[in-house]
Parts: C-alpha cells; sequence; structure tokens
C-alpha cells in the first residue's frame, strides 16, 4: 500500500451531494515540498522518518537527515 503522510478526508460537493474521499500519499508530493516537511519542526517524527524513507527512493541528496 502507498505512504500516506496524513489521514484522508471526505469532501461533500454542495451541488451534487457527492462524497469524495481525497488521499495525501508521499508519492504525490513534489520534491520540495517532501523536504519543507522534513526540516519543519511540527513534523512529528514518523511522518518525518516516512518522508526520509521517500527522500532516498528518490536519490535526492542535500537535506540534512541530522538535527543538532
Amino acid at each position: 500500500m502507498p505512504i500516506k503522510y496524513k489521514k484522508s478526508q471526505k469532501t461533500k460537493d454542495k451541488k451534487t451531494g457527492k462524497v469524495v474521499m481525497e488521499h495525501f500519499y508521499v508519492k504525490e508530493l513534489m520534491n520540495s515540498e517532501l523536504k519543507d516537511l522534513f526540516v519543519s519542526a511540527a513534523t512529528k517524527p514518523k511522518v518525518r522518518v516516512k518522508i526520509l524513507t521517500e527522500l532516498i527512493k528518490r536519490k535526492l541528496n542535500g537535506v540534512n537527515t541530522r538535527e543538532n
């Protein structure tokens, strides 16, 4: 299964009344968004590990993986 970085949301279309599920997968994020989430202090450690594995998959260097 794909890796999620936050919970799925239900959104209801007001005109048609249909409910649409919106999923948030790590693979859908751009590289710049991944780096910003990884560096952010508000990101939880569990999500940070998920992002780090995706960055390693994409072989992106230049992200400081150590916290000082």
